[in-house]
């Protein structure tokens, strides 16, 4: 069960009361009605709240999603790798090797996305997604790429607003659903807009974290509107949008204060949860928690280890190891019984899901082998120098080892979600002069003019080693030696001398172009 006070996502938005727990007994979860009889049996490692009919689970000894109705049955086949919970009706999935896409609650895919690195669930009709160049854009419900990617981070929108980074002016803002700022990038944190106000925050003061000198920005938390006004000037410590109100914090105190930024319930209490949509809230005192009305009062008096918001009229509490259900009078509707209460039930309460993105599983060896192009890595030639090299990656001349010949040009470099590479410029950039009498010393020359005498792809392959070596030999299979095993395979054309090797999970292609200037070592030193 979580404590946390104040989440990113949440809002007091307004969610169905719960019918069934996610709860655990021993090792797994199982799921029970709200008078604590089991529907579902145990069964998963993970579980969440049922949310459009279907529930998100994983089951024990699988690490392999699928999706459930209520009576405990599978909709869809456990066969996602990663998956998110439903919104508005869609949620994402990702299988081996595919692209996420988007599903309905009886599993049929309605689209995928093969353009997404990650995606996250719907929200207003649209979802954000990132693509392979890290920039964030929004697709619709039909799989319409409606916003071009042209952020580095974004929220999700409500209310037709969304909040979006600025990279040229390290500041939020908000845009409307054509990818325009309509309040200008200027918030150091922002929120999502419930009931026509988000809480946004701008930096402090700098403040000394702990001993070891780390340091945290202080930031104040205030409310604007969709003009982008202030209706609260920014003065909390941490804010949260709960309803028609506003939990806060000031001096470590929490409390709550209306849109104008007023107190309704002076900050006194260590933490707390938001009323989302109850009249009733989690507060602790700081010994335990209890419930407070709209007023202040304790309608339950503190006396219990751990809390979570109401949902209709029961909520989950603890007190020692198990977990049970009280009424809003305090009593136990269901005696503490469970182990523990999946941690999605405090998300799903506060409006949103943990659940909420997936990453991209797609590969296509194809894709990925088109992407090294062999007569000129990188785009780099046998007129290559080690200028051309410098200015192309922006490496500075003291980055060349001097007593090395393998000088990292690309390093990791991602090729869809699977695969990266690194590209190794082979040789010395520097000349070497030796200088004997009664003593001697050698003094090593940048020269800008040399040439690289290869370039090494390494190709981190992971569990497609044969595939990708496969369709590399096809690309170069005109031009295969007679000098070519099992382990090492060789080509040769009039310019250029390639060897393509396994060291699994790694393939290495060196390049070596024919018939250039390049020095060696041994013809750049230079005797006094």
């Amino acid at each position: 069960m979580a404590t946390a006070v104040f989440t990113s996502c949440g809002g007091g938005s307004s969610v169905s009361d719960i019918e069934l727990y996610p709860v655990k007994s021993g090792n797994t979860y199982e799921y029970v009605n709200r008078k604590g009889v089991i529907v579902i049996n145990p069964q998963f490692d993970r579980a969440t709240v049922f949310r459009g009919g279907v529930a998100l689970v994983r089951s024990e000894g699988s690490d392999l999603w699928g999706y459930i109705n209520t009576k405990g049955e599978f909709v869809t086949e456990k066969r996602y790798k990663s998956a998110t919970t439903f919104s508005e009706g869609l949620a994402w999935t990702v299988e081996e090797d595919q692209a996420p896409a988007a599903i309905d609650s009886k599993g049929n895919v309605k689209f995928t996305l093969k353009e997404a690195l990650n995606v996250r669930s719907f929200h207003n009709g649209f979802a954000a997604f990132c693509n392979f160049d890290n920039l964030y854009g929004f697709v619709d419900k039909s799989g319409k790429v409606k916003i071009e990617p042209k952020f580095s981070r974004t929220g999700d929108f409500s209310e037709g607003l969304c909040e979006a980074f600025d990279a040229e002016t390290h500041k939020w803002g908000y845009i409307n659903t054509k990818g325009e700022f309509t309040i200008n990038p200027q918030f150091d944190r922002t929120t999502k807009f419930v009931n026509g106000l988000a809480v946004v925050a701008l930096d402090g003061t700098e403040k000394l974290v702990n001993v070891l000198g780390i340091v945290e920005v202080d930031k104040k938390y205030g409310a604007v509107d969709k003009n982008g006004k202030y209706v609260i000037n920014p003065q909390f410590d941490n804010m949260e949008a709960d309803g028609n109100l506003f939990l806060v914090e000031q001096d470590g105190k929490y409390g709550w204060c209306n849109n104008k930024g007023q107190f309704v319930i002076n900050p006194q209490f260590y933490l707390a949860h938001g009323f989302y949509g109850s009249y009733i809230a989690a507060v602790h005192n700081g010994d335990a928690w209890g419930y407070i009305d709209r007023n202040g009062k304790y309608v339950i008096n503190p006396q219990f280890e751990l809390a979570t918001p109401f949902s209709g009229n029961l909520a989950l509490v603890s007190n020692g190891d198990q977990v049970g259900m009280i009424d809003k009078k305090g009593n136990y509707a269901v005696n503490p019984q469970f182990q523990s209460a999946a941690e999605d039930i405090s998300s799903y309460l506060k409006g949103y899901s943990e659940y909420n993105t997936v990453k991209s599983d797609y590969f296509n060896a194809e894709d990925v082998v088109a992407v090294f192009d062999f007569n000129s890595p990188e785009g780099l030639t046998a007129a290559s120098t080690y200028e051309d090299i410098s200015d192309r990656f922006n490496i500075r001349q003291n980055a060349f080892g001097k007593y090395t010949h393998s000088h990292a040009a690309v390093m990791d470099k991602l090729v869809g979600t699977k695969v990266t590479y690194t590209l190794t410029v082979n040789g010395t950039p520097y000349d070497k002069k030796v200088s004997k009498g009664w003593w001697s010393y050698t003094e090593y020359i940048f020269n800008a003019k040399r040439k690289p005498e290869s370039y090494t792809y390494s190709i981190k392959s992971g569990n497609h080693t044969d595939e990708i070596l496969n369709l590399i030999d096809k690309k170069l299979q005109e031009n295969r030696t007679a000098e070519s095993g099992k382990n090492q395979m060789k080509y040769s054309n009039d310019t250029q001398e390639i060897s393509v090797s396994e060291n699994n999970p790694y393939i290495n292609v060196t390049i070596k172009f024919k018939n250039t200037t390049a020095q060696t070592k041994a013809d750049s030193e230079i005797t006094e």
